[in-house]
């Protein structure tokens, strides 16, 4: 019987998944790391595209939009406001 070896699946697997996400984070802005990271503090990524695509169907309440929009918008001024402070300091 011939045994073919293959390479450890798995971690081939895993290791796409990690250059996919450094890709992603390279082609970042650090502001736009920066409100990522503030959004996952209340939403995992799976929320949000939960969200997203109730939103498509129509199946997301009005209130729970809402928030999550007053949130990122949040999120986004923040960000902004503590980069201004720190260019005005620098």
């Amino acid at each position: 019987m011939l045994n073919i070896k293959r390479g450890n699946v798995g971690y081939e697997a895993r290791q796409r998944d990690v250059d996919l996400k450094l890709s992603l984070v390279q082609e970042a802005t650090d502001e736009e790391v920066r409100i990522e990271l503030l959004i996952r503090e209340r939403y995992t990524m799976s929320q949000e595209l939960s969200l997203h695509r109730k939103k498509l169907m129509g199946a997301v309440s009005k209130t729970e939009w809402n928030a999550y929009c007053d949130y990122v918008e949040d999120c986004i001024r923040r960000v902004r406001e503590g980069l201004a402070e720190l260019e005005a300091e620098g």
